[in-house]
């Protein structure tokens, strides 16, 4: 996992979690590190959902008591040194002080959900696409925006794991409505806007079960009762939220302006077409940068899985209302991620329907999603050309090995370069066989339709040279591999049974 660069929106769950390990949600301390913050009655809040401040909390407090804390503060300095960092406003100099705090406790409450997260959704991905399964987890993990957000301290891909969850044991022969429910209900304990594909869920509960969904809604109330009880121990009133207060502009006292999340609901509005169009095809866009989502949504659709389709289009609506689309300096739209795992049960369908295709079209997602992660995954601008700059300099992100003495250059990333690379030996070797060699035109040809979009659309043609060369090498790998598979000799049928008695035991 890569030290990131820590920003405004880590600093503020982590301001959460150092407030609720002092016995108070006010984060009056630590409020100047960051901007995501609420004022209300005299006093600072994060305006986070405080599910993965209580997530880390029992991380944060082991960690402390033996004194890791403390030590990764000292590395983090070391770290801040090493790559240049210094000078700047106190608010800079804090969140960079924060880089190994940051990765420490992202290991527990990040990290280990992202492994849950693959692992749900290879349960049931094999369930629609039998030997498909893993693949299509590999392509999550490391072809999406589920791997640079597997290394920050976002609440994206726990909530994520939590509303995947609910959908895997809603799945279930036996579905235990109650528990997926409150998987739902603790989603959006995490994140406030998962809240919506969790009713998603709720309305194919409904018609899938009738009367008994009403333990699935019971299920979500017992999940939200937490969020009730920090809102009435926090603001003294349990419809009051933190989203109600976000300061828009501190100037001199720090809160000068209330009301950022005042427009329509918490920002929300009606989803807007240009909007729409930038989540996709802006150069940091799903489909400029990520193309195996189009696989998934395909696969989705061939397989006629209505009800993860719903909690793709519920939450691409809901982003393209919100007033500020990609969320801040990011590696692509951030607010879909609890998304990605619905669409990657498409993706299985999709490399079981169109090998060849969805294969190309992952290489390419892995070459940007790697490269964003290696380099500034939290990018201010639409600038993606930005990435193979960083590349071409070497100047890239940390990893233990580098905060160890590695530095953060070419040396210093082999860590991460080899963990998502021994990913895709495990998914290339549990692909199933090709009965006969595939046609490979078709699939060099959306390829190169990709491409072609990315560099219309897109900011990094070297990025997307990169990945058309992955995705034709996987291509041309693919067909000959199904080749010698279908020029194979089959093995001679045995005649053991007919000519030699079988033993007794």
């Amino acid at each position: 996992m890569t030290v990131q660069a820590s920003g405004v929106n880590q600093s503020s769950h982590y301001a959460l979690v150092r407030a609720l390990d002092s016995g108070t949600a006010q984060i009056d301390r630590w409020h100047a590190e960051t901007l995501d913050k609420a004022y209300y009655d005299g006093h600072y809040y994060s305006v986070k959902a405080p599910g993965l401040a209580a997530l880390t909390l029992p991380w944060f407090a082991a960690t402390d008591a033996v004194g890791l804390i403390a030590r990764a503060q000292e590395a983090g300095d070391r770290v801040r040194r090493d790559s240049g960092g210094s000078g700047g406003s106190p608010r800079a100099q804090a969140i960079r002080n924060q880089r190994a705090v940051i990765w420490l406790l992202g290991l527990w409450s990040i990290v280990l959900p992202a492994f849950a997260l693959l692992v749900l959704v290879r349960s049931v991905a094999e369930r629609f696409a039998p030997g498909y399964g893993t693949a299509a987890a590999v392509a999550l993990g490391a072809g999406t925006l589920v791997l640079p957000y597997a290394t920050m301290l976002y609440a994206h891909v726990p909530a994520a794991a939590l509303c995947f969850g609910s959908f895997a044991l809603l799945l279930r022969e036996r579905p235990p409505l109650f528990l997926a429910g409150l998987a739902g209900g603790l989603a959006a304990l995490v994140e406030y806007p998962v809240a919506l594909l969790v009713a998603a869920l709720g309305v194919w509960a409904l018609v899938r079960f009738g009367r008994r969904a009403a333990l699935y809604a019971g299920g979500v109330v017992l999940g939200l009762l937490p969020l009730a009880a920090y809102n009435l121990w926090a603001f003294g009133s349990v419809l009051h939220m933190s989203y109600d207060d976000v300061v828009a502009v501190e100037g001199r006292t720090g809160h000068d302006v209330i009301g950022l999340n005042d427009e329509g609901l918490f920002g929300v509005n009606v989803p807007d077409p240009s909007a729409a169009w930038d989540l996709l095809l802006a150069p940091k866009g799903l489909l400029v940068l990520t193309p195996v989502v189009a696989a998934g949504v395909y696969g989705l659709v061939r397989a006629r899985l209505w009800a993860p389709l719903a909690v793709v289009a519920v939450a691409f609506l809901y982003n393209a209302g919100y007033y500020l689309p990609f969320g801040g300096g990011v590696p692509g739209p951030r607010f879909l991620v609890p998304m990605l795992p619905f669409v990657a049960v498409g993706v299985a369908v999709a490399l079981r329907e169109r090998t060849a295709m969805t294969l190309a079209l992952a290489a390419a997602s892995v070459v940007a999603m790697l490269a964003a992660t290696a380099t500034e995954p939290q990018l201010p601008d639409q600038e993606t050309g930005r990435w193979t700059d960083l590349l071409g300099d070497g100047d890239l992100q940390f990893t233990l090995a580098g905060v160890a003495g590695a530095g953060h250059g070419w040396t210093g990333i082999l860590p991460l370069l080899a963990l998502v690379g021994a990913a895709l030996v495990l998914a290339a070797r549990t692909l199933p066989r090709a009965a006969a060699a595939p046609p490979l035109a078709l699939p060099l040809a959306l390829l190169a339709a990709w491409a072609l979009l990315a560099l219309l659309f897109g900011d990094a043609p070297l990025l997307v040279g990169a990945g058309t060369l992955a995705g034709v090498a996987v291509v041309v790998w693919w067909g000959r591999s199904a080749t010698c598979s279908a020029r194979a000799p089959s093995p001679a049928p045995s005649t053991a049974s007919s000519t030699t008695p079988t033993p007794r035991s």
